[in-house]
């Protein structure tokens, strides 16, 4: 297995980012999103997106030295304006707005319009949570440009994974993070799997003929994704869809609407959190089934990842090490050690 030390990643990344236009602040913001997933064994929202993003800058489609704006629309909700540029950068902006907000409000929420790819989505709600605050993103509004998924029923995609995510504070520094695609799975994921020669699970795509199919291949030469859950995942959907397009209108990736909540409205939040507590270890003690070794709550494998990862080096597959090699070449950046550590 091939292996880079987390540090050497992220000045690799800062240095690609700046050599396409980011500024410094913006090169960090993003660096430290794309290493965060890496760490937590995310690799389709990890480095795997580098050469992607340097792509896309390089051809003007995302602009790398664009600073979004915040507009103030009342108290504790803000409207961020990407200005076609890093999508991180604008979810942090709000994110930013929405934390200083909370400071005095009891609820704050903002929506994101007119950026690039934002990568993991969970980061955003885990960033708010720390904050002992309930959040939730939504996203969608680019079925014109990525109509990839099918709704429940069909067999031709009409809308993007329109992903979404809920996070709250659980274990220690570990929340409880739910972040998925409505669809079965997320383009990336695809991209990972077709470049890895990897076959897909059952039930995630169908071929442009609408028959079931493993093989990513089939997706990327005229098939859809399914919905997750069937008419579940259509319905939350198509819900991002509404907010994302018919609510905010033009979208880069997507555009995208966050809420927080503080959790001392309601409750006492020690009391939450001995609660939260005892159950989420009985969560953990439960037997598992066969095939698993052990029950966690959503977030928590990944969490604990991090500390493994940070003493290992990130996993770098074959193939995105080969991307990294030919970045490095067209950069003249040099490309840090990746050991082949034999595991």
């Amino acid at each position: 297995m091939l292996r880079m030390a987390v540090e050497d990643m992220r000045r690799f990344c800062i240095a690609v980012l700046t050599h396409y236009g980011a500024s410094e602040r913006s090169a960090d913001i993003v660096a430290d999103q794309l290493v965060d997933a890496s760490l937590r064994g995310l690799e389709a929202h990890g480095i795997f997106r580098i050469a992607e993003y340097a792509r896309h800058m390089e051809s003007g489609a995302v602009k790398g030295d664009a600073e979004p704006t915040v507009s103030v629309r009342a108290p504790g909700v803000f409207q961020v304006d990407g200005r076609h540029g890093l999508g991180q950068v604008a979810m942090m902006a709000a994110v930013d707005a929405m934390t200083d907000a909370l400071q005095t409000q009891s609820m704050a929420a903002a929506t994101v319009s007119r950026v690039g790819h934002t990568g993991r989505i969970g980061y955003y709600t885990e960033k708010l949570a720390a904050g002992c605050c309930i959040a939730s993103i939504f996203g969608g509004g680019g079925h014109e440009k990525h109509h990839s998924v099918a709704p429940f029923g069909g067999r031709r995609g009409v809308m993007g994974t329109n992903p979404v995510a809920f996070a709250i504070p659980g274990l220690g520094d570990i929340p409880v993070s739910v972040d998925f695609a409505t669809a079965t799975t997320a383009g990336g994921k695809l991209r990972y799997a077709r470049d890895n020669h990897h076959q897909l699970p059952e039930g995630q795509i169908i071929d442009r003929h609408g028959n079931a199919s493993r093989s990513p291949e089939d997706y990327f030469n005229g098939g859809s994704i399914l919905p997750v859950a069937g008419a579940k995942g259509t319905g939350l959907g198509i819900i991002g869809e509404l907010i994302g397009y018919a609510l905010l209108g033009e979208a880069g990736e997507f555009n995208w609407f966050l809420q927080a909540v503080r959790l001392d409205n309601f409750g006492d939040v020690e009391e939450f959190r001995r609660k939260s507590e005892l159950f989420l270890k009985k969560v953990n003690a439960t037997e598992p089934a066969s095939d698993f070794d052990r029950v966690t709550y959503p977030g928590q494998r990944e969490g604990e990842e991090i500390a493994r990862t940070l003493s290992t080096g990130v996993a770098v597959s074959k193939s995105v090490h080969n991307a990294l090699v030919q970045l490095a070449k067209d950069t003249s950046i040099p490309l840090p050690m990746i050991a082949d550590v034999g595991f």
